[in-house]
């Protein structure tokens, strides 16, 4: 525990059922050292849910393989980073119209409830 400077999650949390996710990221903010950071990578549409049609497209592929999942947002990925722990989140696109990052840090001082 507490071994790493970074997680990533690529095309994970999609794939994930819903129940899993909180844990999963608090999984995640264990395996960190203070400071650490974790990058959620996935297809994701734009808060708004109103597209890019390409990321839409993508997460409803998901549908077929992974009922129990969320539609990805930047917005629903930070909110279980922040409910984990994290701080600071910030997104970027990185494939465009398709996929974008969300990148959050560990605080370097953690509260007693981990």
């Amino acid at each position: 525990q507490q071994s790493y400077d970074l997680v990533i999650m690529s095309y994970i949390t999609g794939s994930v059922p819903k129940e899993d996710l909180p844990g999963m990221y608090s999984s995640a903010l264990r395996a960190l050292k203070p400071g650490g950071e974790l990058l959620v990578h996935d297809f994701m549409v734009e808060n708004s849910k109103q597209g890019p049609k390409l990321a839409a497209l993508w997460a409803l592929q998901h549908t077929t393989v992974n009922p129990e999942g969320i539609g990805l947002t930047p917005g629903a990925v930070e909110e279980l980073m922040m409910t984990a722990g994290f701080e600071r989140p910030v997104t970027r696109e990185m494939i465009q119209g398709m996929t974008k990052i969300v990148i959050a840090r560990k605080p370097l001082l953690i509260s007693s409830k981990l």
